[in-house]
Parts: structure tokens; C-alpha cells; sequence
């Protein structure tokens, strides 16, 4: 679902809905949007600061 982006999906609440269920398979999913999206987040960087946050969690929670 995060890599197709349907309409109307919050694809930052599915971030955070990954980074809960703490699932290791959305990592490349997160980290495609990641790379896509780092040039035009600024200044503040909010959904990647986001989304970085998810990817430890779900790939290095112990």
C-alpha cells in the first residue's frame, strides 16, 4: 500500500503505522520515500526525521 500511494492514503500515517507494528518489511518501502522525498521536506525535515525514526525501529529494535 505505501509503495502503490492510492488516493486519499496519508502515506505518513502509514509510516507511523509501520514504525508501531514495528515491521521490518516496509523498511525499502520507507527508505524509497525517504530518498524521495529529502529535497523537498525542508526546511525542518519533519517526515524524514519521521520516517528515519521508523526505519530504526523496525530494523534495529532489540
Amino acid at each position: 500500500m505505501l509503495v502503490s500511494r492510492p488516493a486519499g492514503v496519508n502515506t505518513e500515517d502509514l509510516v507511523d503505522l509501520l514504525g508501531e507494528l514495528r515491521a521490518p518489511e516496509g523498511g525499502e518501502p520507507v527508505a524509497a520515500l525517504v530518498r524521495e522525498r529529502k529535497s523537498t521536506d525542508g526546511p525542518y525535515f519533519t517526515f524524514c526525521v519521521n520516517a528515519l525514526q521508523t526505519l530504526v525501529v523496525a530494523w534495529f529494535d532489540e
